[in-house]
């Protein structure tokens, strides 16, 4: 199935990636290619939705894969929040967000986070966005 690309409003003020069974890093690839294309047809911050639902573990060399993914992301990408994956993906986004703390950056790139649904994941989005603006 590898993994789906998609708006996740109408809006266009999020993309979500539904990693499916068996995903490999040629889907990776495709789906970033995809994806940096939806972004750049809009001005605004989009942020990321990686949904692990229902997907597999990711293969090996993960945090490094997905710390230069992130790194070589359109400048308006806002936040990236994670989806279920399990005790596994877990571990891997606090490793990352303590590895970019570690080498001093005061402002991360990316706001790495861990919900465990879809619905969570767009609350978690829209609360960092209003604290970020002052507005709670």
């Amino acid at each position: 199935m590898g993994i789906q690309v998609s708006w996740d409003n109408t809006e266009k003020t999020a993309v979500r990636f539904d990693y499916g069974q068996d995903w490999s890093w040629a889907d990776f690839t495709a789906a970033l290619q995809q994806s940096k294309g939806m972004i750049a047809t809009v001005s605004q911050t989009v942020d990321l939705i990686a949904n692990f639902t229902d997907g597999t573990l990711p293969p090996a060399d993960a945090l490094l894969r997905f710390s230069r993914a992130l790194q070589d992301s359109p400048p308006n990408v806002g936040i990236v929040v994670i989806v279920g994956g399990g005790a596994f993906i877990t571990v891997l986004v606090k490793t990352f967000n303590r590895m970019y703390r570690a080498l001093g950056e005061r402002e991360p790139l990316f706001t790495l986070r861990h919900e465990w649904g879809v619905q969570g994941a767009r609350w978690n989005a829209a609360e960092t966005r209003l604290l970020s603006w002052g507005g709670m």
